[in-house]
């Protein structure tokens, strides 16, 4: 009866092992796989900022900040702490840049409220183009370390979501 009673357990024990092992393999594709779509959502994040920096070089005059880039850079924010904590240092320089950008253009539109012809005579659009291609050199940074990350995540949407 012992020995009825050890082969049980030792069967029970390599049950529980594989049963382990396996849960374990799951666990680590599905966090593989929520990776892979969260870096997709960062590269739109980072897309729509610069987008709204762009905006800014195309316009008459500098727009002030917008809800729309406060969301993208509060979401760009919270997936790269959760997700990629490898960019952390990127990051902080984008929101270094972020915000120098936003004192420029809360210094250009109060000197255009106050005096619209001094705002022409600064030298705003080198400060600007200066603060764009830091900030273009950044992102550049960034999304050569996600775009790995996001390769195969269309794939992976596909599978995971037939249409």
């Amino acid at each position: 009866m012992s020995s009825l009673a050890s082969y049980y357990l030792a069967s029970l024990g390599a049950a529980l092992l594989v049963i382990a092992v396996a849960s374990g393999l799951i666990a680590r594709r599905v966090r593989r796989g929520q990776r892979r779509l969260q870096a997709m959502a960062l590269l739109a994040a980072l897309g729509r900022s610069t987008d709204w920096v762009a905006a800014q070089g195309r316009a008459v005059c500098f727009q002030a900040a917008t809800d729309l880039d406060d969301q993208s850079l509060d979401e760009i924010r919270s997936l790269q702490r959760q997700w990629f904590p490898e960019l952390d240092a990127p990051a902080a320089e984008l929101f270094s840049v972020h915000g120098k950008l936003a004192a420029l253009l809360r210094i250009h539109e109060r000197l255009r409220a106050q005096d619209p012809e001094a705002w022409l005579d600064g030298a705003y659009d080198a400060a600007f183009m200066a603060l764009w291609r830091e900030h273009g050199a950044i992102v550049q940074t960034m999304e050569r370390q996600l775009v790995p990350a996001a390769r195969t995540a269309a794939a992976l949407r596909q599978h995971t979501f037939p249409a």
